[in-house]
């Protein structure tokens, strides 16, 4: 009697237990990250220079509703992941890391230099060196930094785990 109560939960449960749509970024057939219905989703149209951010009520194949609007996948342009979680390597947060390095480097050269060894404070080759390039590094690693899918050859849109 316990089997078959479990068997028929299962199989009405069933229809629950499929899987939701899901809008993927791809990279070489790989997924990169994921948006489900009800998420935040920012991204820019083709030919537009701004931003639209809105949640997704509905991913069907090829387009992908924003309320009542319809977006095709071709209309994308470029999705913003910046809050998003991607496994893989973000340049912008080390970056940043390398910028404080290099000023703190400096900061610690001059307290080290004043304080600990009482002495005035005259800057080295090596110093100024190692700190302005940890910052240049730093800054460029900002320039370049990947917060940002472009849509394109390799990198697709795509609508996953339809019914």
């Amino acid at each position: 009697m316990k089997f078959i109560f479990i068997g028929i939960i299962f199989i009405l449960g069933w229809g629950s237990l499929s899987a939701q749509p899901q809008l993927a970024l791809l990279k070489k057939d790989h997924v990169v990250n994921r948006f489900k219905e009800g998420e935040y989703i920012r991204f820019q149209r083709k030919g537009s220079n701004e931003f639209i951010r809105a949640v997704i009520t509905g991913i069907h194949p090829g387009y992908f509703m924003l309320g009542e609007d319809t977006i095709y996948h071709y209309q994308v342009d470029r999705v913003d992941v910046k809050n998003k979680s991607i496994q893989g390597f973000k340049v912008a947060s080390i970056g940043k890391a390398l910028i404080l390095a290099g000023v703190s480097l400096v900061a610690i050269d001059v307290f080290n230099t004043l304080v600990i060894r009482d002495t005035s404070y005259e800057m080295e080759k090596g110093v100024a060196t190692a700190s302005v390039g940890m910052v240049i590094a730093g800054g460029l690693l900002q320039i370049f930094n990947n917060n940002y899918f472009k849509i394109g050859r390799k990198r697709k849109l795509a609508s996953l785990n339809l019914r």
